[in-house]
């Protein structure tokens, strides 16, 4: 029970983890099929789609590995429980301690251990597994959000916004940065641009 717990959460996420890049690479590539083939990128996008299969597929084989290990302890556990209950109970029917009847009634209960020791680790594995995403929810909105330098604010002083704006679909982008995290450097550096109306920009 403590080897399976720790590492069924584990692996759990693990397929998670892998399985999410696995399906967004499969949806965003269904998305831009017209554009793979006309580029002729479908090998390209076929071996990244096997490579995420691959990761995904060893961490569900692992996780199923470690299930079988857990069948196989409890059934070994389990057999064990039988065992020894039908030793006793023989052995005292043999002495006239016990009757026929309560010997079957042991023997029964004896053979259903084995059925709920898995469930019960199972269910204390998947509950660990719950408060695991829990935790991760926790930690997601304690996340500081995002500070914004500059101009920027909402809502906007109304002397900063002309009475008859938009006039032209203008674009004119001045002095912007812009980083990942307030932590790294930034990506873009004092990027000034104008984009006129009517203009086809490729980003």
């Amino acid at each position: 029970q403590k080897y399976f717990r720790v590492a069924s959460r584990d692996l759990q996420q693990l397929d998670d983890t892998t399985q999410l890049p696995l399906l967004s690479h499969f949806a965003e590539t269904v998305e831009g099929l017209t554009t793979i083939r006309a580029f002729r990128y479908e090998a390209r996008f076929q071996q990244k789609l096997l490579e995420y299969t691959d990761s995904n597929n060893i961490a569900s084989l692992f996780l199923t590995a470690a299930n079988r290990w857990l069948e196989v302890r409890m059934e070994y556990i389990g057999a064990c429980v039988v065992l020894i209950a039908a030793v006793t109970s023989i052995s005292n029917s043999l002495h006239r301690e016990l009757s026929a009847g309560l010997v079957g009634l042991g023997l029964t209960y004896a053979l259903m251990v084995s059925n709920y020791l898995n469930w019960m680790v199972r269910n204390l594995a998947d509950m660990e597994l719950q408060l695991g995403a829990v935790k991760r929810i926790h930690g997601l909105l304690k996340t500081e959000a995002e500070s914004y330098e500059g101009l920027l604010a909402w809502p906007p002083a109304p002397s900063l916004i002309p009475k008859n704006w938009p006039d032209q679909g203008k674009i004119q982008i001045q002095n912007l940065s812009v980083r990942y995290d307030s932590s790294l450097k930034p990506v873009l550096k004092h990027v000034n641009a104008l984009i006129s109306p009517g203009q086809k920009i490729g980003i």
